[in-house]
């Protein structure tokens, strides 16, 4: 039973890491989409909308 839980802890580790891994992707195409162009003002109006409600 150890080894099982072992293990479960180990591939949980390993998802998480690669969850992470793909919203650090995701961060930085958003950042040079937006210094490309429409990507950093469509993000600031929707802020302010949230702020709103």
């Amino acid at each position: 039973m150890l080894t099982i839980a072992f293990v479960a802890m180990i591939v949980a580790l390993l998802v998480v890491g690669g969850v992470i891994a793909l919203m650090m992707r995701d961060q930085r195409r958003k950042g040079h989409s937006g210094d490309a162009g429409n990507a950093a003002p469509a993000t600031h109006g929707r802020a302010s909308g949230f702020h709103s409600r």
